[in-house]
């Protein structure tokens, strides 16, 4: 079985699809779909809002926000919930 991620793009009405070899790669470009991606736990993102904060995500249809504590980014956040 394939262990892919999956960068998914949104723009309005547009859509936009990138697949990436590992996690690392798909973190640093934002949004993450990856294996077992129908699990709540395996699925997760980063929603970038139009004042440009940043909150990052697990689950798919029912997120769940994630706190970063400390000095963690809610990029770091991620990575951590999704390893």
């Amino acid at each position: 079985m394939s262990q892919d991620y999956w960068l998914t793009v949104r723009t309005g009405p547009k859509v936009a699809r990138e697949r990436f070899d590992t996690l690392d790669d798909a973190l640093e470009e934002l949004e993450v779909a990856g294996p077992g991606r129908f699990l709540p736990a395996k699925r997760g993102g980063v929603d970038v809002r139009g004042d440009g904060s940043v909150q990052a995500y697990v689950g798919g249809v029912r997120r769940r926000p994630l706190k970063a504590k400390g000095r963690t980014t809610p990029f770091e956040a991620l990575r951590q919930a999704l390893s």
